[in-house]
């Protein structure tokens, strides 16, 4: 029997193993080793937060704004920057295999989209797997004021010379071969440019102004100028009733029409403008012709002629209280809508389509008004299940599109298929965005 050996030493101790126990001991030894290493790993959940843009923060159009934020986890991949559910861009990470534990993101972005938007990072690990979304940051873009306009000034006239006095002495005399008197003079010309001069001008502020007949929405609409756009003044209506510019206008009667004061700006020239007469008031033809007299005996050469009574084409669908299409009940929607969104196939709206068919479809709309100033429609995710499931879209779309219109599309744009909500912003004249309608669309 071999002899085991126990050796105690004030500052260590051996103990001689048995060779044949080694490799067991080594086993437990690393097996510890390895729990010890999982009960330090990173568990925490991954999560996105937004720095900039400060949430409700403003910007004038056209301004630069960076966006920038950070997503902090485990085998982070990707991080989209979604503006208003369009993915803007996205960031990468430079481990694409196995991702990174964070993963920082600061992009430019610059819109002209006057109202608001939000922003939003989503962030991916391998195989698209969706691991965070970030709160949405809300901001608001503002209309840029424009530069100020500059009035040509009429030039300053040079002051006439202090006038010399007259010598006390008798006048300068010259003398040739005969004996001469002359008396000196100045003469003394001053040149001054009336400001009348300068043209009445007035210049489109608003995204575009209608051009009326007459200083009223009741008058017809003769055509619209756009956003910038100038037109000489000839004149203005009573202050009483809102102030109305008559502009000269080659579409409109004797060359001129009218526009609304608070939608222009006009330059210091037409301040002083004489009031210009308006056109008589459109009035409402009578719905039957009056009762003919009692016809009477034409002579045989007479031909009997029929003269067709005109009646004046509206300026564009009446949009307010008493028609109708009119949704100011809600004081959100000041406006009209002749067609709420309409599928072309009665049944899309309730139709699950298989993902990768070749569907064509196609919604519709309508809405009218003076108080619309542009509209858009969005397709983004949802995962309420009101198609039955929740599928992520690979596709979002937020396009501008006419108050009234068509917008086709097909199911095989949506490549990886989707549960989506339809729905459109609209932009109102005094600067508000509301929502309107909603449809879903289910692709499996």
């Amino acid at each position: 029997m071999s002899k085991r050996t126990l050796t105690n030493h004030k500052t260590s101790t051996h103990i001689s193993i048995p060779p044949g126990y080694r490799a067991m001991v080594l086993v437990a030894v690393v097996a510890m080793l390895a729990l010890a290493g999982c009960g330090t790993a990173n568990n925490a959940a991954t999560k996105a937060v937004i720095s900039s843009p400060l949430a409700n923060a403003d910007f004038l159009s056209n301004a630069p704004i960076q966006i920038q934020g950070q997503a902090d986890g485990a085998g982070i991949v990707r991080v989209d920057i979604i503006i208003d559910a369009t993915v803007l861009t996205a960031v990468a990470a430079a481990d694409t295999n196995n991702g990174v534990a964070s993963l920082p993101v600061s992009v430019p972005y610059k819109t002209q989209t006057i109202g608001t938007h939000f922003v939003q990072l989503k962030v991916y690990g391998a195989g698209e797997k969706l691991l965070a979304v970030s709160d949405p940051t809300i901001f608001v873009i503002k209309l840029a004021p424009e530069a100020p306009t500059t009035v040509p000034q009429p030039p300053t006239a040079t002051p006439a010379p202090t006038p010399v006095p007259a010598p006390t002495s008798a006048p300068v005399v010259v003398t040739d071969t005969a004996t001469t008197s002359a008396t000196l003079t100045t003469t003394t010309t001053v040149t001054t440019v009336d400001a009348s001069n300068v043209a009445p001008s007035l210049t489109i502020t608003n995204e575009f102004a209608n051009v009326r007949s007459g200083p009223g929405t009741t008058y017809d609409l003769i055509g619209k100028l756009n956003l910038n756009e100038t037109a000489p003044v000839r004149g203005k209506n009573a202050a009483s009733d809102g102030v109305w510019w008559q502009i000269a206008f080659d579409k409109g009667p004797n060359g001129v029409g009218w526009v609304r004061g608070d939608l222009v700006s006009a330059n210091a020239a037409a301040q002083g403008i004489a009031p210009a007469a308006a056109p008589p008031s459109p009035t409402a033809q009578p719905t039957q012709p009056p009762a003919p007299e009692q016809p009477t005996a034409l002579p045989p050469t007479a031909v009997l002629t029929t003269v067709a009574v005109l009646t004046p084409t509206p300026s564009g669908p009446l949009c307010d209280a008493s028609v109708k299409d009119w949704r100011g009940q809600n004081p959100s929607y000041p406006f009209c809508a002749g067609k709420d969104p309409t599928w072309a196939d009665p049944n899309s709206e309730y139709t699950v389509y298989d993902n990768g068919r070749d569907v064509p479809l196609s919604i519709s709309w309508r809405i009218y008004g003076e108080n619309v100033k542009s509209m858009w429609i969005h397709f983004d995710q949802d995962n309420t299940g009101m198609c039955g499931f929740n599928k992520a879209t690979q596709k979002t779309i937020n396009q501008q599109v006419s108050p009234e219109g068509t917008f086709a599309f097909n199911a095989l744009d949506f490549v990886y298929g989707g549960t989506m909500r339809v729905w459109w912003q609209v932009v109102l004249t005094d600067g508000r965005v509301v929502t309107w309608g909603e449809k879903k669309l289910c692709i499996r």
